[in-house]
């Protein structure tokens, strides 16, 4: 963890948006760091991570995207979307992150547990064809 002690205004972590082909998606817990700038250029792009609460409407955008993805027969023809994530001090955004062309490459179930209060949590992996950092503020 890093700690701000020379009164810098800086990002905090807790403050991001996340859509789906222009729709929210308001479940997202966190997102994995993810390189977007390298010496290398584009050359390999890694994979984004990040985990949600498990919705329980198939109408969601993700959940939609995700049936669309199991009924795709071959890897190569997983429906692709574009995916954001915009980080936000005070409530204005200041940097956003556009995956263009993302696909779901894997989806990860969290601990199911009779004796939790907790809500469920699934990890998801995204594959993306290209990746755009927008300053914005």
């Amino acid at each position: 963890m890093f700690m701000n002690t020379h009164g810098v205004n800086t990002l905090q972590s807790n403050e991001f948006a996340v859509t789906l082909d222009g729709e929210a998606i308001d479940t997202i817990l966190s997102c994995d760091m993810f390189e977007y700038l390298t010496a290398a250029g584009d050359a390999d792009k890694p994979f984004l991570t990040f985990y949600k609460q498990v919705e329980d409407s198939r109408d969601s955008v993700f959940n939609r995207w995700l049936g669309e993805t199991l009924g795709s027969k071959e890897p190569s023809s997983r429906p692709r979307r574009t995916f954001v994530v915009t980080a936000v001090n005070d409530g204005n955004p200041i940097r956003r992150w556009t995956f263009a062309g993302s696909w779901i490459a894997a989806v990860a179930q969290g601990s199911l547990d009779s004796t939790s209060h907790e809500f469920a949590v699934e990890r998801v992996t995204l594959g993306y064809d290209t990746i755009s950092c927008e300053l914005i503020g």
